[in-house]
């Protein structure tokens, strides 16, 4: 099952699986990623691999694993550059800053698509529930579980 989430999430060295909990009884999974003491990653302006700064624990909402709500829960590592400052490394299942994987994101957008061409008299009525769905793919950071 952990080289299957591998797979779908894009994971790659340095990152691993530390976890997943199926909680039936909360109908739920939690993926839980993270990555060993000692990890470099490449700093995302110069390419440059650097060691870890600080971190920032984080949780995506991902798509369902069957009819489960899913969330990745992972430490999102900072690193630091003489020449450019401290930036957050580049995670393979999520954009900077949101709160949704990259499948989530597309999930949703790809939905707002078919909305819009099935029914595009109602485009606008429609706008005004995916907007904050699509603003929150680029800002939400928590979700409540």
């Amino acid at each position: 099952m952990v080289k299957l989430f591998r797979r779908l999430l894009g994971l790659e060295e340095p990152w691993i699986i530390k976890e997943i909990k199926f909680d039936h009884q909360e109908k739920r999974v939690d993926i839980s990623i993270d990555f060993p003491s000692g990890s470099r990653f490449p700093y995302p302006v110069c390419g440059q691999h650097r060691t870890v700064h600080d971190t920032e624990e984080r949780t995506w909402r991902h798509l369902n694993v069957f009819q489960y709500p899913t969330y990745v829960h992972a430490r999102e590592p900072r690193i630091k550059c003489v020449q450019h400052g401290k930036k957050t490394v580049d995670l393979p299942w999520a954009r900077k800053g949101s709160g949704l994987s990259l499948h989530f994101g597309a999930l949703i957008v790809e939905m707002g698509r078919k909305v819009d061409a099935l029914r595009p008299t109602h485009s606008r009525k429609m706008c005004k529930y995916f907007i904050p769905v699509l603003r929150g793919f680029n800002s939400l950071t928590q979700y409540p579980g």
